[in-house]
């Protein structure tokens, strides 16, 4: 009876089972950057949701406010937004302290003053009529479309913390949706109605 001796794996072998572990290896990286990415995208336009759906709650608050008064500028008065209905295009709403709500918001969606380090996600206004202002309560109330946009930088870094210059709200609520502004952000859009009431 002969004994065969143990073989050994040969160093072809031995390389083609490295080569098929460095590419399985190298998919699997891939696939954990792609989602990790995804991941964090996802939480940033769940953020940025929360915002709009925010301000849509804000401005509709805001529009309790807005009564019918004697004259066009005092139908406004005690408004904090809808005052700047006026305003031909976006606009970058100023922080109301009673409210503790603005325009700049940090990573978690909490509202900060502007200027501020913390600041991941900006937010602009813009109205348009639907049906004007009235000032008096027999004909009826206005009504005023309000259009919320929410944006925040594509070259943010994995925990959302952005450098100063990438300050979304360092660029003016006109240039956002320029060119190289379309190219610089990720949006979110939400539109709602307000309505002028009575006194």
């Amino acid at each position: 009876m002969t004994k065969h001796g143990a073989r050994g794996y040969t160093a072809v072998e031995l390389m083609l089972a490295l080569s098929v572990l460095a590419v399985g290896s190298a998919g699997i990286i891939t696939m954990e950057r792609v989602t990790a990415q995804a991941t964090r995208h996802a939480k940033a336009l769940t953020t940025a949701t929360r915002i709009a759906e925010g301000w849509i709650d804000q401005l509709v608050a805001d529009s309790d406010k807005w009564k019918v008064g004697e004259t066009e500028a005092a139908n406004y008065a005690s408004t904090d937004w809808i005052v700047q209905q006026s305003r031909p295009d976006w606009f970058r709403p100023e922080y109301v302290g009673a409210r503790a709500w603005g325009a700049a918001f940090d990573m978690n969606g909490s509202p900060q003053r502007l200027p501020s380090v913390n600041t991941v996600f900006c937010s602009d206004i813009r109205f348009k009529w639907l049906y004007p202002s009235v000032a008096s309560s027999t004909q009826g109330g206005g009504l005023l479309r309000a259009e919320v946009r929410v944006y925040w930088s594509r070259t943010s870094v994995p925990d959302l913390r952005i450098p100063l210059g990438d300050n979304p709200c360092s660029w003016t609520a006109l240039n956002v949706t320029s060119p190289e502004g379309l190219k610089a952000y990720h949006f979110v859009y939400m539109t709602t109605a307000l309505l002028q009431h009575d006194q």
